[in-house]
């Protein structure tokens, strides 16, 4: 899956403190927040809620680079789903 594919909002999104949740298919499950200093993806490959399952989690830096870095990361987490 491409990073255009996952559609991500820009990061003045979650400057104001949203939290965007997304998923591919039936099997992978995204999250991104912003917490403290830094932006926060948990990813899991279950078709459960957020609060039902065990993450993998990768931290970024809290700005329009760090968003970059994260929506790379997702599209590469995608790649085989």
């Amino acid at each position: 899956m491409s990073e255009k594919q996952l559609d991500i909002p820009a990061f003045s999104f979650f400057e104001q403190g949203n939290i965007f949740t997304g998923s591919c298919r039936t099997d992978f499950r995204y999250r991104i927040a912003k917490q403290d200093d830094a932006l926060v993806a948990n990813v899991w490959h279950k078709d459960v809620c957020f609060e039902q399952t065990e993450t993998e989690t990768y931290t970024f830096s809290a700005n329009a680079e760090g968003l970059a870095e994260c929506v790379a990361k997702l599209a590469e987490c995608t790649e085989g789903v």
